[in-house]
């Protein structure tokens, strides 16, 4: 049966198969698109090819609107005009990375180094545990105020970004930063 996605005026989007509604999602969910498979997964929270907490699953030749040429367009096409997302690809090969590396670093009010360079580097993935803000920094030193804000308790993901990252935290306290690096 065909899907088709339509975006409410409250921002939600809705989903109908044979004109019924099968599924309201919010606009913040990422898509997930497995290259070795046909399906489709939109996730809430993280894009980690290995959560199962997936809101919405189908396969992507079954959607009838928004109009499409192949796969790569209708998920443009979702994210663009549906979801305010990043597309997370994963079960390929080396264009998106084949080996994950996770470390912490400890809360700093001042400038500390979350990750060495990394020409290998397909992905970096920064998540805050700490409850206060970060700011991310690709030169050096990182200072509060400049740079890209993580938010406490957020997830920031910097494709393709392979040199130093630096980090500041606005306050102290406990907590500090997750970094998954995604090489091939």
């Amino acid at each position: 049966m065909a899907l088709t996605f339509t975006k409410e005026t409250n921002g939600n989007v809705t989903v109908r198969e044979g004109g019924a509604v099968v599924k309201c999602l919010q606009p913040d969910l990422h898509i997930l698109c497995d290259t070795q498979n046909t399906d489709v997964l939109i996730i809430s929270g993280t894009p980690n090819p290995y959560d199962e907490a997936a809101e919405f699953k189908f396969q992507w030749q079954t959607v009838t609107a928004p109009t499409y040429t192949d796969k790569e367009d209708l998920i443009s096409k979702l994210c663009a005009d549906f979801f305010n997302s990043q597309v997370t690809v994963s079960g390929g090969s080396t264009p998106y990375g084949d080996n994950a590396a996770i470390s912490s670093v400890t809360r700093s009010t001042s400038s500390v180094l979350l990750k060495a360079a990394n020409t290998n580097r397909k992905e970096l993935i920064i998540h805050n545990n700490a409850s206060g803000s970060l700011f991310v920094s690709f030169v050096t030193p990182a200072t509060v105020g400049g740079g890209v804000l993580i938010g406490a308790k957020e997830t920031a993901f910097f494709d393709h970004a392979r040199t130093d990252a630096f980090g500041i935290w606005k306050t102290g306290g406990s907590g500090g930063a997750s970094v998954t690096e995604i090489t091939t």
